[in-house]
């Protein structure tokens, strides 16, 4: 007696991302700063949006390459937009207090001199600046616990693969008949 499936339907319980793949370092030149990707199943886009999320694209950015299926880490090169300071009589010291608030202080630094009534500004992304995959590296082809440097012309992962499993068993009332199908990746 021989069976043919002609459709098969099977609810997704796996995770793609859990407990055991889903941890990375963002290496700056002051810290070294431990994300954790919340357990779910991720798409090439979900995954990384999630990971820009974690991130914080002001100091990296990530793109997804869908020819070659890679993902690229890059610096953010300079601070760009449109800020508006609210209405007001402004002190120098309190101009300075609402730019920094409405920019923040993690891509530039600036300063008032007194002296000379003159601002400047310096880049807080100088320094090298690296990402270390502690489990995720077999998901977007790196290897764990291995830093890689991001530049502001990028560093690109191997292949992305987000399958978490390589078999399905699928069996039946007669056990003679249980197979193991592989899945290629």
């Amino acid at each position: 007696m021989e069976i043919n499936v002609l459709s098969f339907d099977m609810p997704n319980t796996m995770y793609n991302i859990d407990s055991k793949n889903n941890e990375f370092d963002i290496i700056t030149p002051t810290q070294i700063v431990r994300k954790s990707i919340p357990e779910g199943n991720y798409s090439m886009r979900t995954f990384m949006t999630q990971v820009k999320t974690l991130i914080g694209t002001t100091l990296i950015n990530i793109a997804y390459n869908e020819v070659q299926n890679t993902y690229t880490f890059a610096k953010s090169p300079s601070l760009t937009g449109v800020y508006t300071i609210p209405e007001g009589n402004y002190s120098m010291r309190t101009f300075m207090t609402q730019v920094k608030t409405l920019i923040g202080t993690t891509l530039i630094n600036i300063v008032y001199n007194e002296v000379q009534n003159t601002f400047a500004k310096s880049p807080l992304l100088t320094g090298v600046y690296k990402i270390k995959h502690i489990s995720i590296g077999q998901l977007i082809g790196a290897l764990n616990n291995t830093e890689y440097e991001i530049g502001t012309s990028g560093y690109t992962t191997g292949l992305i693969n987000l399958i978490n499993y390589n078999k399905v068993m699928v069996s039946c009332t007669y056990w003679s008949m249980v197979k193991f199908v592989s899945i290629s990746h």
